[in-house]
């Protein structure tokens, strides 16, 4: 619940490594239109919300409408609303909840027994929600921008900025002014677009809006191979996607098609986007013979490749675990072999549950980025910082990966 208090501007990064003959045979295969289906119909991967919404999708919050819809320019009621926060929030609803307000209904739906009653209780208890008066709370009320960042605010229990913090827009409602002035302070309202002087607080928060700021302590990036790119337009158009990172390999030995560059990294910098790095080389990383020796190895190619790029080579990097590991013991000496060259918080891992697990109870990695591109029966791994989405995502001619990051630190280099 309190992971909302992370702010936009903290620190943040990562990158793909995928089967290569499998995406290049898909590339062969199908054109960006045929690959690149959104989740919802009416929000495709250019709008600018649409990483939050597929968030919320993802994490079962939200589901759209029957006819495969999202409708991101509509409008969300209050009750509609406090069980979009209480399940984005993962608030526990028992069905023993019993609402203060008169004015909220029971059972309005067939299929979830708690709505709207039951969710506008837990909201209250917690604090999220005063109502319109000690008695009412108007279900049917459209939440406005103001409403919304207030609850949003509270949920995360926001400090106060320091008195001399003057926040992007003026003064308004003496009422939702101070929780709008601490959501902006801690970077909650970075993603909304119009933000400043003119934006209309008191105007009904859109749906698309809604998940923006609930998914505020979330940063959404890509990881590609492509390297032929006009990359101050490439940038510009991740940005304009809600995107601002990217995870790109380092150089190595072989495969310079798709290793990141020098002159991609300055104009990522020029952009505001920031940058993770992966390392993938050699077949035979997590053989019980030489497993060891190929971490030593990787790790020492690794420090060079940074320092080939002018950055510090104290920078964090992810070693690829690029297949579905059945069992930790496959890959441990190989990161044994790599933390005997650079310390264990320089150290990041890319693979499935079983990899990040493996690393994180033998303290071999303090980074994590778990991919889909495998199976998942046990879930997401808590520890995994990022995650990756190998659903298909078209950006300027692009082919990428979506990513996504849970916490302020993942070894990302800072683009300002």
């Amino acid at each position: 619940m309190r992971s909302l208090t992370r702010t936009r501007s903290c620190v943040a990064i990562f990158c793909l490594p995928a089967l290569v003959f499998s995406m290049l045979f898909t590339l062969l295969l199908f054109t960006p239109s045929a690959l690149a289906t959104p989740l919802f119909s009416d929000v495709p991967d250019t709008h600018p919300y649409s990483p939050a919404i597929n968030d919320l999708k993802a994490r079962g919050v939200v589901s759209g409408f029957a006819d495969g819809t999202f409708l991101p320019d509509g409008h969300i009621t209050r009750q509609q609303f406090a069980k979009v926060i209480v399940k984005a929030l993962g608030l526990p609803v028992t069905g023993d909840e019993v609402c203060p307000f008169g004015d909220v209904r029971q059972g309005l739906s067939t299929v979830d027994p708690f709505y709207p009653d039951k969710y506008v209780a837990v909201c209250a208890a917690a604090g999220i929600t005063t109502g319109k008066t000690a008695s009412t709370f108007d279900p049917e009320g459209k939440v406005t921008r103001a409403q919304l960042i207030t609850m949003v605010a509270r949920a995360a229990e926001l400090a106060s900025p320091p008195s001399s913090y003057v926040p992007p827009f003026g003064n308004f409602d003496p009422a939702h002014y101070p929780w709008a002035r601490k959501a902006a302070y801690a970077g909650l309202l970075d993603g909304l677009q119009g933000m400043g002087r003119s934006f209309g607080f008191s105007a009904p928060a859109t749906r698309a809006e809604v998940a923006e700021v609930l998914t505020a302590d979330r940063r959404f990036g890509v990881d590609y191979s492509m390297t032929k790119v006009d990359w101050p337009v490439f940038f510009r158009q991740l940005k304009a996607s809600g995107r601002d990172f990217i995870g790109r390999y380092l150089p190595w030995k072989g495969a310079a098609w798709r290793q990141v560059t020098k002159a991609e990294l300055e104009a990522a910098t020029a952009a505001g986007v920031d940058y993770f790095f992966w390392f993938e080389d050699s077949d035979n990383h997590f053989s019980a013979r030489n497993g060891f020796a190929q971490g030593v190895a990787d790790a020492q190619e690794a420090l060079r490749a940074l320092e080939r790029l002018g950055v510090p080579t104290a920078t964090p990097v992810y070693y690829t675990v690029d297949y579905p590991a059945s069992d930790g013991s496959e890959i441990d000496a190989y990161f044994r072999g790599i933390v005997s060259v650079v310390p264990v918080s320089q150290v990041g891992a890319y693979g499935n549950y079983v990899t990040i697990d493996w690393l994180h109870q033998n303290g071999l990695a303090t980074y994590f980025c778990q991919s889909n591109a495998w199976p998942q029966p046990e879930g997401w791994h808590p520890v995994a910082q990022m995650r990756q989405d190998v659903t298909s995502l078209w950006i300027g001619g692009v082919h990428c990966d979506r990513l996504t990051v849970t916490a302020p630190d993942f070894g990302q280099c800072r683009a300002w």
